[in-house]
């Protein structure tokens, strides 16, 4: 006689409905004579935090009552909560079987809930272009920043990069030095509308020419 889990786990949204989590029951018998009981609980080693990724799993008793046959199954509940934060990557919860009685815990044993975030940063820039009074040497900024949905906060940073996405009718190393590829980061904490800069340095070139432009890209 033994106890397992139906499945090894489940992918959902953190705004999701509960999720039934079923304990199936393995016997030779053609009916148990005796009362099989199992309890799940938290094995607390996911990445996903209680009481904030999800509500807190209390150790649940599960029984399957004499009479019970091959494959009967007992539920419990679990729920993702919507933690109103960018994760940057999908948490796991990790339940297990413990204390069986009138048999033993074997097969799947551990039941893995993966909670996928729904909450997504947006990083661009400042503005969509900008003009120069003049092509005097000189470094110019440029200001990138981080969107939130209402109401969510950053809860892992967030990069990305900045570079010259070539198409501008100026030349690199000529008109303005030639632009490596620059990262961007927004810590973890990082309020809605925080700002960072990335520099274009323009070289004067001393030529007499048309207004040129640099293009960048995120």
């Amino acid at each position: 006689m033994s106890v397992s889990f139906a499945t090894s786990g489940v992918t959902l949204s953190e705004r999701g409905a509960p999720t039934n989590v079923q304990v199936v029951l393995h016997t030779s018998l053609v009916a148990t004579s005796d009362t099989t009981s199992v309890t799940v609980f938290d094995r607390a080693t996911g990445t996903a935090a209680a009481g904030a990724d999800y509500t807190a799993f209390a150790p649940q008793l599960v029984s399957f009552p004499a009479g019970s046959i091959e494959g009967a199954t007992q539920t419990v509940v679990f729920t993702a909560t919507n933690d109103m934060s960018v994760d940057g990557a999908s948490e796991t919860v990790k339940l297990g079987l413990m204390n069986a009685v009138g048999g033993a815990a074997q097969g799947l044993t551990t039941f893995t809930a993966t909670i996928t975030d729904v909450h997504t940063a947006t990083i661009s820039f400042g503005a969509a272009a900008s003009t120069l009074p003049d092509e005097s040497t000189g470094a110019r900024i440029v200001t990138v920043t981080l969107d939130l949905p209402v109401g969510v906060s950053l809860g892992a940073a967030v990069r990305a990069n900045v570079s010259d996405a070539g198409g501008g009718s100026a030349t690199a190393g000529v008109d303005y030095a030639a632009l490596a590829t620059q990262q961007v980061t927004f810590a973890a904490g990082s309020a809605d509308g925080a700002s960072t800069t990335v520099n274009v340095q323009v070289l004067d070139d001393a030529a007499i020419e048309a207004d040129e432009t640099v293009r960048l890209a995120l």
